[in-house]
């Protein structure tokens, strides 16, 4: 994208990730336009699905407390 200026080139679109090694072969669409200065970015990600099963899955902790839910009746 061009600044007003005409002449300085910026690219202000961006994937967060905190694992930059699964995201691959990003690429920018200039053809569609979504009505921003936004664009389009599809890429590929890869994730290995084998280790991703065997990680346990977190529960929220239960942070209610029973014996105040009976005093309250």
């Amino acid at each position: 994208m061009k600044s007003p200026d005409g002449m300085t080139k910026n690219e202000i679109d961006f994937i967060l990730t905190d694992k930059p090694d699964i995201v691959q072969d990003v690429k920018v669409i200039n053809k569609v336009n979504v009505g921003s200065d936004h664009r389009m970015l599809p890429g590929k990600v890869k994730i290995n699905t084998r280790l991703e099963r065997q990680k346990p899955i977190r529960t929220k902790p239960n942070n209610i407390d029973v014996e105040k839910l009976g005093e309250s009746r």
